[in-house]
């Protein structure tokens, strides 16, 4: 009898736990099934509108990009008027220089200096009238000196600092408008057409590739912001910018310093025209060349002296790229003659054919002024400034990081004086641009 109770309440405890279990299971389900319902009956009662955005490349960058120039929406409009460089492009330009590059605060001159790409300390102060007229006279800096503008495409040279995005994004487009190689984008519509016309000034030493990445750019980035040209266009009109005669380091509006009607400290050089004067006998030709102090005295007639023109030896002053390279006093120099501003983009090799484009010529004959390049150093070539040319072929130039000047002695800012014969001149590959004779510039204006 005890065993048949036994056996009976083992079969009721079997049964319980089944009973149990399968209520737990009726609990999960009921849940479950809730919780699906209540997901349908919301989205069927959510009315708010669902946004498909294309999907490009750089989709993430985008939505960041977009922020970015929502904020600063005013300021893209300003710059259309400021230097008649495209808003959308200037965008796509930016995107290609430094992708805007959120993630990175700490490695370009877009975070730490503001820059929105490649604007460089060359150049005046005047040339940023509108920039520093909206935002104040210490929204732009050219020293080269200030946080974020020692770092970028190791180019050479150091970049500009500005005060804040606003103030680069209107200095960007007037750094374009008064740079002489890029004209073609100024009051351009047209992407393909500006970034052909940057790309072919020499911005990038691979005109193609940078051309089609500026293309590729402006599709994918670029592009979306044509609504903000469309607002420029309507405020300002389809040619803001008109440049009033070539910019000068003195004037603001570019308007020409009238030459100074005193003495003319420079007449004796003046007068040694080109193809006149023998080379002194017993001065080195094809040499190391001289520093100013060592210059022999029966060759000062014939010189460009830099310091004269405000290019100061061993100082900072006048001076575009502060690297030390031959470059920096082909730029410096070369813009004071011709009137030029801002830098030329090229190794020495390259200086003579950048500048062709400037001045529309090419040359293998020496004369006084011109931008020489040669490859007197295998790699990079080498470049200079031709002061004179005697009778006899040999020619006088100035330079800087040739044997006893620039970074050859560690001194940064500074240049020599060397003769070159014609025999050393053919041997070397030298080449030779220069514009009009009587825009040449060898008086402080």
């Amino acid at each position: 009898m005890k065993l048949l109770k036994a056996k009976i309440y083992l079969i009721l405890a079997e049964v319980g736990a089944v009973a149990i279990l399968a209520y737990m299971l009726f609990v999960i389900l009921a849940a479950i099934f809730t919780a699906v319902t209540s997901e349908q009956a919301r989205k069927a009662h959510d009315c708010s509108v669902k946004k498909t955005e294309p999907s490009v490349t750089v989709a993430s960058e985008n939505r960041t990009v977009d922020d970015f120039v929502s904020e600063h929406e005013e300021a893209y409009i300003l710059s259309w008027k400021a230097g008649g460089y495209l808003p959308s492009f200037s965008i796509a330009q930016t995107f290609v220089e430094y992708g805007f590059n959120f993630t990175n605060p700490s490695g370009t001159s877009f975070w730490l200096a503001h820059n929105m790409g490649g604007v460089k300390t060359g150049g005046s102060i005047d040339n940023f009238p509108i920039t520093l007229e909206t935002y104040g006279k210490d929204s732009v800096d050219l020293s080269g000196t200030r946080l974020g503008t020692n770092v970028g495409d190791n180019t050479g040279g150091n970049y500009a600092w500005f005060k804040s995005y606003d103030a680069g994004i209107v200095a960007k487009a007037e750094f374009m408008a008064h740079q002489t190689l890029y004209k073609g984008a100024i009051n351009n519509t047209e992407p393909r057409e500006i970034s052909k016309a940057i790309a072919q000034g020499g911005w990038a030493s691979d005109p193609t590739a940078y051309e089609t990445s500026l293309n590729n750019a402006y599709d994918t980035v670029g592009a979306k912001y044509k609504w903000l040209d469309e607002k420029a266009i309507k405020k300002y009109g389809k040619s803001p910018f008109v440049e009033i005669g070539p910019v000068q380091p003195s004037n603001s509006l570019g308007i020409t310093t009238p030459k100074s009607k005193g003495k003319d400290k420079c007449k004796k050089r003046k007068s040694a025209s080109d193809g006149t004067g023998k080379v002194p006998s017993g001065v080195q030709v094809d040499g190391s060349g001289w520093k100013p102090k060592d210059l022999p005295a029966e060759l000062k007639e014939y010189i460009i002296d830099p310091q004269t023109l405000g290019l100061e030896y061993d100082n900072p002053t006048g001076w575009v790229e502060h690297s030390g390279e031959c470059v920096d006093l082909t730029v410096s120099l070369g813009n004071i003659l011709w009137g030029h501003s801002g830098t030329v983009i090229g190794d020495g090799k390259d200086q003579a054919s950048a500048w062709s484009k400037i001045f529309g010529n090419t040359n293998s004959k020496a004369r006084k002024g011109a931008i020489f390049s040669s490859m007197e150093e295998a790699t990079y070539g080498h470049t200079g400034v031709v002061c004179h040319v005697f009778e006899d072929g040999t020619f006088l130039v100035v330079e800087q990081n040739y044997s006893v000047s620039g970074n050859a002695i560690g001194k940064k800012n500074t240049y020599s004086y060397r003769l070159i014969s014609q025999t050393a001149s053919e041997k070397n590959g030298f080449t030779f641009a220069y514009g009009n004779e009587s825009n040449l510039k060898l008086t402080k204006q």
